[in-house]
């Protein structure tokens, strides 16, 4: 178990148990975060993510595609993507980025529960590609949608991969 009161405490955190390959429990104390501008941060199979207090992750513009996204080597083909995550507790604020809040892609088996979304405008609050077993529970979608016709926002968006069975999740 570690407990992260910083932005680089959680990015360390992350990085170790990806390392470790044994999972765990990261908890994220009361106050705001900001992942990497580069990338979000990326969860590693096997862990859980959990929020205490008024954990709240920013979201910005500068972000790859999104604040929170699972570990993948690699998007085509299989699921590659990690799974066995659990993701709780967390307010995650958009500042209305176009910038999802949280993505998976390829994984399986991920939980996203007493979770809120704030402000996005553009993308889906959560983006689901080609992944099984995911469940969202007891969370909060709030002031999302584009500010004009040019886009279109949904709370979680969800497609699948071509050669998927159309209804196997």
């Amino acid at each position: 178990q570690r407990i992260c009161t910083t932005s680089g405490e959680i990015t360390r955190a992350l990085n170790e148990l990806q390392v470790e390959g044994k999972g765990g429990e990261i908890l994220i104390a009361p106050g705001e975060y900001t992942p990497p501008s580069s990338t979000g941060w990326a969860i590693p199979k096997g862990i859980e993510f959990i929020g205490k207090g008024e954990a709240i992750i920013k979201a910005n513009n500068s972000a790859g595609v999104c604040a929170l996204r699972n570990y993948t080597t690699s998007t085509m083909g299989s699921y590659s993507g990690h799974g066995n995550i659990i993701i709780a507790g967390i307010i995650i604020e958009g500042s209305n980025t176009t910038k999802s809040g949280i993505s998976l892609a390829h994984s399986d088996n991920v939980l996203i529960e007493d979770c809120q979304f704030n402000n996005f405008d553009g993308k889906g609050m959560i983006e689901i590609c080609a992944s099984r077993d995911i469940k969202i529970k007891n969370s909060r979608f709030l002031y999302y949608g584009a500010k004009d016709a040019s886009s279109i926002n949904k709370a979680i968006n969800i497609s699948c991969a071509a050669s998927d069975h159309p209804l196997g999740y």
